[in-house]
């Protein structure tokens, strides 16, 4: 039997609060259609719900009028209806994992609990309204769980596409960087090839002998710094090296033949940036200073990538986590998270450290 407990016109107040917060919840999970019927049946199912419960009180007790459990138990069915509701929107989004197990069901055992010792306790009024504001409580709590997973799942999605969106840029770079030499080495070659006919056209063969000795010094010039079995890993580093080199930047290689690969384009994107983060940092130094070392090895199974940069100051003690510096936040400071987040994903690892004088970033994967 319900305990009396008087029901004033605050506590229909509160029912009809909660009435409207359950239907305008339950548009925003079903979706806004053109429509009527939907709207209709959301409407009906959330008046009926106050009219079932009473009918169930009339039946379950000596009072024919609402009292204080009638509250309780209309607000414990629209928590139930969200909280089913929530969960098939995610389920039909294909995001309901664990997490929303756990939580839902630790919802629900709070409320059953609740609307137990309320059947079967003789409770005062004020005993009940602690538990009516626990019901309120527990709905807030899961309608913050579920807000949190579901910004966390957009972070991380974003994440991923910010991710897959570098790697295509940076795939494409390098594919038009590869393009463009071969196009230029073309056109030498053409160049060469005409003055070497010519030559011979005239008979100048010993003029012509010392073309081709001076063409393949030339060639020597245009030196392959690396050669490994992955010729965009060659281009782009080649190409970054020469970058390097250009700006007075004494460059010092040591990578092995054999290139561990990755997912897709992931290794593009990790050498990309950690080479053009140690670049960009010699610049800022003295030309006399500069040093860049660029290793690749492997040390038992694990492949090793290892660039080391001079620094005249400590990196880390003043900004631990990398953040960038410059203004453009949006365009630069991604690198770091980038390296750490693929290294991650190919089941490697990422590691900045510094030594005297050197700032060293380190992939194992």
């Amino acid at each position: 039997m319900f305990p009396y407990i008087s029901f004033n016109y605050s506590q229909y107040i509160l029912l009809l609060a909660v009435a409207i917060i359950f239907y305008n919840n339950s548009l925003n999970i079903i979706g806004k259609k053109k429509r009527v019927y939907p709207y209709i049946i959301q409407l009906i199912v959330t008046i009926a719900v106050p009219l079932l419960t009473y009918q169930a009180q009339k039946m379950l007790s000596i009072y024919s009028y609402p009292v204080m459990p009638y509250v309780i138990f209309s607000l414990i069915i629209y928590v139930l209806l969200i909280i089913v509701l929530k969960s098939f929107a995610s389920i039909r989004n294909g995001m309901f994992n664990i997490r929303d197990i756990i939580i839902l069901a630790l919802t629900l055992i709070t409320v059953c609990a609740v609307f137990t010792v309320t059947m079967k306790m003789q409770l005062t009024s004020g005993s009940l309204l602690i538990l009516l504001l626990l019901c309120i409580l527990i709905f807030l709590i899961y309608e913050l769980a579920l807000s949190l997973y579901m910004a966390n799942s957009n972070k991380k999605y974003a994440d991923k596409l910010q991710e897959q969106l570098t790697s295509g840029e940076d795939y494409i770079k390098n594919v038009s960087m590869l393009d463009r030499q071969i196009r230029s080495i073309k056109h030498d070659m053409n160049n060469q090839l005409q003055v070497l006919s010519g030559l011979i056209n005239n008979g100048q063969f010993n003029e012509a002998s010392d073309f081709l000795k001076q063409y393949g010094i030339g060639l020597e010039k245009t030196i392959d710094y690396i050669n490994t079995n992955n010729p965009v890993i060659n281009t782009l580093i080649n190409s970054k090296i020469a970058y390097a080199k250009s700006e007075n930047i004494i460059t010092a290689i040591d990578i092995t033949k054999d290139i561990k690969p990755m997912t897709g384009n992931d290794l593009c994107s990790i050498i990309g940036n950690v080479i053009d983060n140690a670049i960009e940092a010699e610049l800022h130094e003295e030309e006399s200073l500069r040093q860049l070392h660029i290793q690749a090895y492997w040390d038992d199974e694990e492949m090793v990538f290892h660039v080391s940069n001079y620094i005249n100051e400590t990196v880390l003690d003043r900004n631990s986590g990398l953040a960038t510096t410059k203004e453009d936040k949006n365009s630069h400071g991604l690198g770091t998270n980038i390296v750490k987040s693929l290294a991650k994903r190919n089941y490697g690892t990422c590691d900045y450290y510094e030594t005297e004088n050197e700032f060293h970033c380190e992939i194992r994967w």
